[in-house]
């Protein structure tokens, strides 16, 4: 075993995955890094994009990986083909997209000396989750009023935003 905080380590196991989310380089180097950890991490990241598992399976088998229809889809700017769309649930604002999808897509990269440190993934996806949020909050900011803590314990009745806001029913 290696240390999670060493520059270099290798845990040499034998590899065992699930169908597109093993790192592509493991075919031809039989080796398994922290980059490939993110490579499986970019797989997830899709998915939670896409609302969807990146493999289909019937009959027991492999049927579909979605991971290269992805790639594919990023390259050619064809997001609005694959992401998550839902009446209920609202759309992902353009910016925190753009910033999700960018860092998802470097998580893909072919080359693990390509992909992100796992440091620059959290910032990154920290990044998007203040775009969405900015654009969420100034949709409120209208019909919102600054309430302390016990206004809100005290108002039951009226609909409180999680950042301590009053806000009229829609």
């Amino acid at each position: 075993m290696g240390s999670a905080n060493e520059q270099n380590s290798v845990i040499v196991t034998v590899a065992a995955g699930t169908p597109g989310y093993l790192d592509p380089q493991y075919e031809t180097t039989h080796t398994l890094t922290k980059e490939s950890d993110i490579y499986s991490f970019g797989v997830v990241l899709f998915e939670v994009l896409c609302g969807k598992l990146c493999c289909t399976y019937g009959n027991g088998r492999l049927q579909q990986n979605l991971v290269r229809t992805w790639i594919e889809s990023y390259r050619k700017k064809n997001l609005n083909d694959i992401i998550f769309k839902s009446s209920t649930i609202q759309p992902m604002e353009q910016n925190a997209l753009e910033i999700f999808s960018d860092i998802a897509y470097g998580c893909l990269n072919e080359s693990r000396e390509d992909r992100p440190g796992m440091a620059e993934v959290v910032t990154e996806l920290e990044s998007a989750l203040e775009s969405q949020e900015l654009v969420e909050n100034q949709e409120f900011k209208g019909d919102c009023e600054m309430i302390s803590v016990v206004e809100c314990l005290d108002s039951a009745p009226s609909r409180i935003h999680q950042r301590g806001r009053r806000c009229k029913s829609r």
